[in-house]
This record gives C-alpha cells, sequence and structure tokens, in this order.
C-alpha cells in the first residue's frame, strides 16, 4: 500500500525498554547472589569443586553490554526512521484537487 507507514510509533520505546531490561540483567554481578553466595559455597563443599569467590565479566556479560548498545542503535535509528515516514505522509496529504490523479 502507498503512503502506508513502515515504523510504528511504539516500537523506539519497546526497544529502548528492552535495552533497559538487559542492562537490568548485569546487576546480578553487583548482587548478594554473586558476592559471598552461602548455597554456592555449601555446593562447592559437596562436590569437591572450586568457585571463584565473586563474579566478573565473562562472554555472556559481554554479550549483554552488546545488545543493549545494539538495541538502543535500534531504537534511535526506528525514532528517525518514524520521523521520516511521519513526514512523507504529511507531505503527501499536502496536494490540492487541482493536481491530477496519475498512475
Amino acid at each position: 500500500v502507498y503512503g502506508a507507514r513502515e515504523t510504528f510509533s511504539w516500537e523506539a520505546p519497546m526497544y529502548l525498554t528492552t535495552a533497559l531490561f538487559q542492562g537490568f540483567t548485569l546487576l546480578i554481578l553487583s548482587s548478594s547472589a554473586c558476592k559471598n553466595n552461602i548455597l554456592v559455597q555449601r555446593f562447592s563443599n559437596d562436590i569437591f569443586a572450586t568457585f571463584p569467590d565473586t563474579c566478573s565479566l565473562d562472554t555472556g556479560a559481554k554479550f549483554s553490554i552488546s545488545a543493549m548498545v545494539f538495541f538502543i542503535a535500534a531504537s534511535i535509528a526506528n525514532f528517525i526512521g518514524y520521523r521520516m515516514d511521519v513526514e512523507d505522509i504529511g507531505m503527501e496529504g499536502e496536494a490540492d484537487l487541482t493536481v491530477p490523479l496519475t498512475l
């Protein structure tokens, strides 16, 4: 359909919200689940394995940070695309009735 929007107004905020919640997943690194966890200490004693005392950024956390950056970039690009779609549709509506219809 000619003149139909390619983007929607709700997409950019959703990408930004997704980036925010993706960042929330990194909060576990500073929580008590990651520092001085009693269950991890008990589990390591039961199976005779050693676990580090604190968590650190590993591959998954680095991918999480990069995903957050890409979601923010997608939000910005979608916002710009939506604004361009709105401007294009607005300009199409400005034609008056004296312009002939052509196919």
